[in-house]
This record gives structure tokens, C-alpha cells and sequence, in this order.
């Protein structure tokens, strides 16, 4: 039809003009109508069913067909749904797992971290190791820069150490089971060494066992090791102390100069100065003179340089030292640039100085200088103890020189020079009762120190030595104590103490204090026990160590090629139930002298 509206007058085309209209009765849905635009007009287009009944014979077919579409549809739906929910499983479970492990990542880092270790990884096939941040940090890298092959880290150890890390490393590639643990130097950046404790596991091996991948961690000993260097320093300038203390108590007059000038050369070294020096006061007269000097390898010599000092002229801060006060200048500029005393150290290139005076009881007889030529010092509480030790050693022994000189010259009678030895006995006295305090100081915080090193070390391969420095300490202790009683007790004889004790500890304790002796480190040192010599005795055990670590520490110092070998034996004996032990003490040296055997 042309228009909107199927009248007979607008009817264009009719495929079955007989069969336009609808028979009656022919359900609604038989007919229907669509507008179409076309051509710029509007049409109306109209369908009819004719030709008998609207419902197909296969409309039960309809119905099977809608309800396996509709089950169908239903199916997929619930697949659907299921494949939904499993991604929404799966997703929840990896960012569980992500979470986790992201938390698992955070806790291993935050351990290394709060430990300073450093981690590498690597890969012992092609040779590339993977350092973290820490790792490169600890050596002065940035975390960005690349060091990824195994000869650069080879190439940084200390050429001293090289030898024994890569045979420790064969060794654990030989054989994995044994633990790979080294303590050894590290080149730095900046040039510097830095002590490495390196522990690593293999975590991949092939079919025959064979290392594939090791990861392991570093971590920064340097202070540990720092701290062991010093105590074992501290503990050396003590030793000689001791031996300074006992050997300046009857130095014969004509050998007295030659053992101030080895003493001071001796401190010189251990304190690591590069001059030391001894001066005398003169105060009616004004003057102080170099009296004793040593200098080390290179430095020069002042002591004919005007050895004699005019104290107007030039203040060595006599004020100071009469009230018993040390003068320490870690640098030059803390005095006035018109300071005669800058001046004068300047031109000898001194850089820092500490002075200590020699106090006889409240007189000060002159004072010792230690001189850095080369760096700005500033000196420890523990190290000034010490030098106040010495000072008081060289007081007294001057003190003592002084009096031979008086009595050699003014030849008084009887009860002066009677007065005179008991004025040095006393005196002597008192320079033990005060050294035994000053030593006892720094000493009880090494043994502290060494106590705490203990705990931290327990579980190391170095709380062994640890527990030996300690028992070494102690038994310094025991001896300063020892010394001052006999001194006092000249006339008296020795007091022992017995008591049940392990003589194979105690033998094991001596060995250690000479292990690393330096005396000890060209010769060889063997201590053996018969196998019939029991393992626990008594008798005193400070008298015996005391005696063994004379004869031991004597025969090393006598011997000069070979070696020294201490070995303890059982003897017949003729008491029941009694055992009589020998200890013989064989060195390859120059032996006891025969005037000196009986003493």
C-alpha cells in the first residue's frame, strides 16, 4: 500500500488478491503489518497466512528443541560461573602466595640487613657471581656498579691470605660436606683492607655431586679484629711492663744507661711512635736536658741538638708536670702561633706529642716525651695508664740511680746509707703497689671485654683462642698480685696453695699464651704428657703455671733456630699413693748459664 494505511485505493501490489483478506475466526497472530520509508514515501506493507492452520505439525519438536536450548544454556551458564570462579580462586591464592613470599623476601632482607651480612651467589660452571647491594657497599661500591666474575673477587684478597681461601674453597668443592667458614682481607675502593667472615653452602649439585652453585654471605669483621689486635697490644705492653718492673730491680751500676736506652727503645715500638724520649729537670738551675732517646728507622736524632734547655725560653709545661699532670697536644694549632713551644716542636716536625712526668713522691725529676711525626694522635685512657706505669718505673729507677750516685759520692756513714736502702725498699714498694693498681685498670677491662668477647664468639671457631686470651689475663692478674707479695715477703718463704686442678688444662693454657708469641712464630713449641701422667692433680696451680711460663717464655727467648719441647713424665716414687710428675722444659737455644742453674 502507498501511504500508512491499507486501503483498497492505496493498494499497489497483492501476490494473492482472492486470498487478501484473513478468514474468519484465524487467530491475530496470523497477520501483520511493517512501515517501511523508502524513496522518500512512506509504505505499508501487510502479511496474511492463508491456506489452513497456523500451528505446524512439528511444533512438539519446538518445545524439545526450546527445552534443550534452555538446558544447554543453563549448562554453559553454571560453566561459566565455575570458570569465573576459579580464576577468582586462582587469583586470590597468588596474590596469597605473593604476599607471602613478598613477606618471606622482606624478613630475609631485613635479617641481612640488620645483620650488615652482604650476599653473592655463584655459579661455579661459568664463573659469574651475583654480589647484592650490602655486599658491593661493605667495599666501597655503589649497589649499581657491575662485578660479576669470580677472578675479580680473587683478586682482592689479601695477597697473605690468597692461598689459604682458595684451598679452603677446593677443599669444599672436593668434598661439600665440610663447612666453608674464612676469616680473611678484602681489598677495598678506597685502597684499604677489610677483614671478611665468609660462610657459603652448595645449594645445586649435579648427578656425580659436583658443586654447581654456591651462595653464601660476607660479613664486616674489621672492628673484631681491630679489637683483638689491640688487646693483644695492650696485653704485650704489659708483658713488658712486668718484665721491665722485675729486670730494673738490680741492674748493675755499669749496665744501667745501655737498659734504660733498650727500654725505651722497646715502649718506642710497642706504642708505635716514631721518638721517645727521657728528660731531666733541674729546677734550682732553671734547665732541662735529654737525658735518653730513641728514634725509629728514618727519623733523626735530637739529642746533641742544644741538649740542654733553658726553661724561660722554652715551657715544656713544667707547671704541669710539677703537679703530677701529663701533657698531651694531639695537634700543633691548639697552641698560639707565637707559642715558643709550638715553635720548637714545629721545627722538629712534630705533629702530636704526650708528655708524662716522673713523680718521686711529690717531686718531679724530669718527664718522658712519645712523638708522632707523621700523624695527629690522640692517646687513650687505657694507653695513658700505661704511660703512668712506665713513669713511675723509670721514677723509681731513677730515683735509684740517684741514690747510688749519692752514696758513691758523699760516702756517709752507716745509718745513712742504711737510711738510704730503706728509703729504696720503700720506694720500691710503693712503685709496685702503684703499677700493680694502673695495670690492674686497663686489665680488668680487657678481661671484661674478653668476657663479653667470649659470649659473642661461643659459637665460632675463634671462642677457643677467645677463652684462652681471658685465661691469660687472669692469669696476668694473678701474677701482678704475686709479684707485690713477693717483693714484700723477701725474707719470708713462699706460701704454697694446693688445690685439685686439671693439669692438662693447664698445660693446654700455657701452650696457648706462647702459640702466637712472636719468639714462637719461626720455632716449633710441642708440649706432650706421658700417657700414665693423671689428668687431674693437686698441688698449687699458680706456682706451677707461673714456673712453666718462665721456663717456656725463657727457653723461646734464648733460642734462636729450633724449637722448644715441654714434656711431663711420671717418676718412681717411693710414698703410697702418690705420684711424683717431672716437667722438662728442652730447648735447641744456649741453655742456663752453670752459675745460674742452683738459683
Amino acid at each position: 500500500f502507498d501511504g500508512t494505511s491499507a486501503a483498497s485505493a492505496a493498494l499497489l501490489y497483492d501476490s494473492e488478491p482472492s486470498s487478501r483478506d484473513v478468514p474468519a475466526g484465524s487467530p491475530v497472530s496470523a497477520q501483520h503489518q511493517i512501515s517501511v520509508a523508502a524513496a522518500g514515501r512512506s509504505w505499508l506493507l501487510h502479511f496474511a497466512h492463508s491456506g489452513g492452520a497456523v500451528v505446524s505439525p512439528v511444533g512438539g519438536q519446538v518445545w524439545w528443541v526450546g527445552c534443550g536450548g534452555t538446558l544447554t544454556s543453563l549448562l554453559l551458564a553454571g560453566l561459566a560461573l565455575s570458570l569465573v570462579t576459579t580464576q577468582a580462586n586462582a587469583g586470590m591464592i597468588a596474590r596469597r602466595l605473593t604476599r607471602d613470599l613478598s613477606k618471606s623476601e622482606e624478613r630475609w632482607k631485613f635479617a641481612l640487613e640488620g645483620a650488615g651480612d652482604g650476599v653473592w651467589d655463584w655459579d661455579v660452571v661459568t664463573g659469574e657471581v651475583f654480589y647484592s647491594k650490602r655486599w658491593k657497599e661493605m667495599l666501597g661500591y655503589a649497589g649499581d656498579e657491575s662485578l660479576v666474575v669470580i677472578g675479580e673477587w680473587r683478586s682482592r684478597i689479601h695477597p697473605d691470605d690468597v692461598d689459604l681461601v682458595m684451598a679452603q674453597i677446593n677443599t669444599y668443592l672436593a668434598d661439600p660436606s665440610v663447612e666453608y667458614y674464612k676469616e680473611h682481607r678484602l681489598h677495598c675502593k678506597d685502597g684499604s683492607w677489610k677483614w671478611i667472615l665468609t660462610r657459603g653452602q652448595a645449594v645445586s649439585r649435579d648427578a656425580t655431586g659436583r658443586v654447581l652453585r654456591m651462595i653464601g654471605t660476607h660479613q664486616d669483621i674489621s672492628a673484631r679484629k681491630s679489637s683483638e689486635a689491640e688487646i693483644a697490644r695492650l696485653s704485650a705492653i704489659q708483658r713488658e711492663l712486668a718484665h721491665l718492673a722485675c729486670s730494673f730491680i738490680n741492674v748493675p751500676v755499669a749496665e744501667q744507661h745501655a737498659a734504660v736506652d733498650q727500654s725505651l727503645a722497646l715502649m718506642g715500638r710497642c706504642l708505635g711512635v716514631d721518638r721517645a724520649r727521657l728528660f731531666a729537670y733541674d729546677f734550682p738551675a732553671g734547665t732541662v736536658a735529654v737525658i735518653h732517646e730513641w728514634c725509629a728507622p728514618g727519623v733523626a736524632a735530637t739529642l746533641t741538638d742544644k741538649q740542654l734547655l733553658v726553661l724561660d725560653g722554652i715551657d715544656y709545661g713544667a707547671a704541669a708536670h710539677q703537679r703530677g699532670e701529663l701533657v698531651s697536644l694531639a695537634r700543633m694549632d691548639v697552641l698560639p702561633a707565637t707559642s715558643l713551644l709550638r715553635q720548637h716542636l714545629e721545627a722538629r716536625g712534630i705533629l702530636s706529642v704526650i708528655t708524662v712526668p716522673l713523680m718521686q713522691g711529690g717531686n718531679c725529676l724530669g718527664f718522658m716525651s712519645f712523638e708522632d711525626l707523621h700523624l695527629e694522635r690522640v692517646w687513650r685512657e687505657d694507653e695513658e695508664s700505661l704511660l703512668r706505669v712506665l713513669a713511675e718505673l723509670y721514677a723509681n729507677f731513677e730515683t735509684h740511680r740517684r741514690m747510688q750516685r749519692a752514696s758513691r759520692e758523699l760516702q756517709e756513714g752507716l745509718m745513712q746509707a742504711r737510711a738510704v736502702a730503706e728509703a729504696a725498699a720503700l720506694a720500691k714498694d710503693m712503685f709496685l703497689a702503684n703499677m700493680s693498681h694502673e695495670i690492674r685498670t686497663p686489665l680488668n677491662a680487657i678481661l671484661g671485654y674478653t668476657q663479653i668477647m667470649q659470649v659473642e664468639c661461643s659459637w665460632c671457631s675463634q671462642g677457643r683462642r677467645v677463652a684462652a686470651i681471658g685465661r691469660s689475663g687472669e692469669h696476668l692478674l694473678t701474677l701482678m698480685t704475686d709479684l707485690l707479695e713477693l717483693v714484700r715477703s723477701d725474707t719470708r718463704p713462699l706460701q704454697l696453695t694446693p688445690g685439685d686442678f686439671d693439669f692438662y688444662r693447664l698445660m693446654e693454657d700455657v701452650r696457648l699464651m706462647f702459640a702466637v708469641h712472636p719468639e714462637a712464630l719461626s720455632l716449633t713449641l710441642d708440649f706432650h704428657c706421658a700417657p700414665e701422667v693423671p689428668r687431674f692433680i693437686r698441688s698449687d696451680p699458680g706456682r706451677l703455671r707461673q714456673t712453666l711460663v718462665n721456663l717456656v717464655g725463657n727457653a723461646l727467648k734464648f733460642t734462636k733456630r729450633g724449637g722448644v719441647r715441654v714434656a711431663a713424665s711420671v717418676e718412681p716414687g717411693t710414698v703410697p699413693n702418690t705420684v711424683m710428675m717431672a716437667v722438662d722444659v728442652v730447648d735447641t737455644g744456649c741453655g742456663i748459664a752453670e752459675h745460674e742453674m742452683a738459683h
